[in-house]
């Protein structure tokens, strides 16, 4: 979230898409990409979203375990 929010900063403060991926060393698409899913999802494109991979390998208690 902290490093998607910026990017929409910069366009509201007038950037241009260019300028705004050398500030922040990202690549032309990635600014485009995060302004279309503003403009289509608004505050929850800022949020990770569900990400396939391997499933956790703690269970729920043992999550609850080390959050003590």
């Amino acid at each position: 979230m902290r490093e998607r929010a910026p990017t929409l900063l910069y366009f509201d403060a007038g950037w241009e898409a260019k300028a705004i991926a050398a500030q922040q060393e990202l690549h032309l698409d990635t600014v485009y990409d995060r302004r279309k899913h503003w403009l289509a999802e608004g505050l929850a494109s800022l949020t990770d979203k569900h990400r396939c991979g391997v499933p956790p390998k703690l269970t729920g208690a043992q999550r609850e375990q080390l959050r003590l």
